[in-house]
């Protein structure tokens, strides 16, 4: 399996970020990943978002919180402009080290961590390891998307990912050729509004033009091999606030309180009108919702 992950690093090695305003390539022990950050001491809120989403579909998001917030959005590695690394596996605690690693470079405490889909699990992760370290914590609270329970997460992942990109190697190669295809297809399914399609796919089409990265194949793999999972999403009693877009049809079968299985204490919000993104399907209300939250 690690050929893999390998193949995408040489896939999009040498590929540089294009420029975007208070942006850095912060380095961490897993590579480096391009940031937004508003700066400033406002108390902070941390973006992550769900490929093949990535920094610039936050821009409006963004220009809600900065007023009240400094506002940090991160591209994961594989995703966006975050280039992966070799030794980059999507493991839960890779995904969570490069979390803090980001907030520890931007010196940030008591910042409130927003996740959606699988990258909530990474974000249960940076607060398990974050409450694990010495000193005081950086994460205060946790605002997730679109995360099912676990058993939900691997269901719609065999239930809705192709079967090639289960398999290493050949799954990245062929999803490398096509990714732009596959995400125009996803924002097609995933959303509740038809109108919002056009933004969403535009933004993604600029950013594969100037070769942003989407590895879905190794984030699938990497959350398919991990037997340690349910011991590590155990133990955060940080405050949690999980919105459900209801008209996501991917997740027809989840149940949207399944995450009360890692993360009991969750108020759990269920939005009818939202699908797959509810974070940038209704940004006045998630906006809201984390200028009301810290």
């Amino acid at each position: 399996m690690r050929a893999g992950f390998a193949l995408d690093a040489l896939l999009y090695r040498g590929r540089k970020p294009p420029p975007l305003p208070q942006s850095a390539s912060i380095a961490t022990p897993l590579g480096p990943v391009r940031v937004l950050d508003t700066g400033g001491s406002l108390p902070p809120v941390v973006l992550v978002p769900d490929g093949p989403n990535l920094i610039e579909h936050y821009a409006t998001l963004v220009e809600r919180l900065r007023a009240e917030r400094r506002v940090v959005v991160l591209d994961l590695p594989g995703f966006g402009f975050s280039f992966p690394q070799a030794r980059y596996e999507h493991r839960l605690e890779q995904g969570g080290a490069v979390i803090l690693a980001v907030l520890a470079a931007l010196d940030l405490r008591v910042a409130t961590l927003v996740c959606t889909c699988v990258n909530g699990f990474y974000a249960i992760a940076a607060a398990r390891l974050d409450a694990d370290q010495s000193g005081p914590a950086r994460i205060a609270r946790l605002v997730l998307a679109q995360t099912p329970s676990l058993a939900d997460m691997r269901g719609w992942t065999h239930r809705i990912v192709p079967r090639v990109a289960h398999l290493p190697v050949l799954g990245q190669l062929l999803h490398f050729s096509q990714r732009r295809r596959v995400a125009m297809g996803w924002y097609h399914a995933a959303l509740a509004r038809r109108e919002d399609r056009p933004r969403f796919k535009e933004t993604a089409a600029k950013a594969f033009d100037a070769g942003a990265c989407f590895c879905l194949p190794s984030v699938v793999q990497g959350v398919s091999r991990e037997s340690e999972w349910p011991e590590l999403l155990q133990g955060v009693t940080l405050p949690t606030t999980l919105v459900w877009g209801a008209a996501d049809r991917s997740h027809k079968p989840s149940d949207p309180a399944g995450i009360r299985r890692h993360l009991p204490q969750a108020v759990v919000l269920v939005w009818a009108h939202c699908g797959h993104f509810p974070d940038l399907e209704d940004e006045a209300a998630f906006a809201a919702l984390l200028l009301g939250s810290v």
